[in-house]
């Protein structure tokens, strides 16, 4: 019996020193993982977001109180240069029949063009939104999609909108 004891005693030391062994790899693993998804996050260039937004300025500014315009959001760690912004306007069916860029209308508030987002900052313009309605409905539309032109030739656009609702 003392044999068999201490057989099951040696057995239950070797699965211990094994498991904290496995432990300490495991934990070795998680951190190494860690480390490089912190790096990746840190070489990171730009990361760019464009979303509608309304809002009521302080003061006179174009035709009404309501402002609609375009919220452009950096969540990368490089900066993007942004060249311009504004609406796209669809038939309804989600195929553009044109553009109502900001920097040409009159009475937009925001920075001026072309325009260095850093990383993880936002900005937003904003226009007129009867201004807005009436670029909308001279190209006989109704949906619009707020975009942003960025240095490096694409476009990002955000999220339709009708604008018979707002």
């Amino acid at each position: 019996m003392d044999i068999a004891s201490l057989v099951i005693a040696i057995v239950a030391s070797i699965a211990a020193a094994a498991s904290v062994v496995y432990s300490r790899l495991q934990v070795r693993e998680m951190g190494r993982q860690l480390a490089e998804t912190k790096r990746q996050f840190e070489l990171s260039g730009p990361m760019i977001e464009v979303e509608a937004k309304v809002g009521i300025p302080f003061g006179p500014v174009g035709t009404s109180a309501i402002q609609l315009g375009v919220k452009v959001t950096n969540r990368g760690r490089g900066a993007s240069s942004i060249q311009s912004w504004g609406f796209s306007v669809d038939d309804g069916e989600g195929k553009p029949i044109g553009d109502v860029i900001g920097p040409l209308q009159v009475g937009t508030i925001g920075p001026p063009m072309p325009h260095l987002l850093q990383g993880l900052h936002s900005e937003s313009w904003m226009m007129d939104r009867e201004l807005l309605r009436e670029g909308v409905l001279a190209k006989s539309g109704r949906f619009v999609r707020p975009f942003a032109d960025l240095g490096d030739g694409t476009r990002v656009t955000g999220e339709r909108l009708d604008l018979s609702h707002r």
